[in-house]
């Protein structure tokens, strides 16, 4: 067995929800990646939030809880 944080650097995500946010448009927002099986986790875009910067592309981030527990998506430049 090898613990997940020898090898990446496991950090927590923002929690946000997206029920809370503003949906955009595709050229205009930020992939929003959730727990969401499809679409490699984008489940929206989204405006972006004032002193919050989204995670860089090249990052996975998976869900902890609900659907799709531990299941891996690489974020997108957009």
């Amino acid at each position: 067995m090898i613990k997940v944080g020898s090898l990446f650097d496991v950090q927590y995500g923002h929690s946000l929800e997206l029920n809370r946010l503003k949906v955009a448009t595709p050229d205009k927002g930020v992939s929003f990646v959730s727990r969401k099986m499809g679409d490699n986790g984008v489940a929206a875009y989204v405006e972006r939030l004032a002193g919050i910067e989204p995670r860089p592309a090249g990052d996975l981030t998976c869900a902890l809880s609900g659907n799709g527990v531990l299941r891996a998506y690489p974020n997108r430049l957009t």
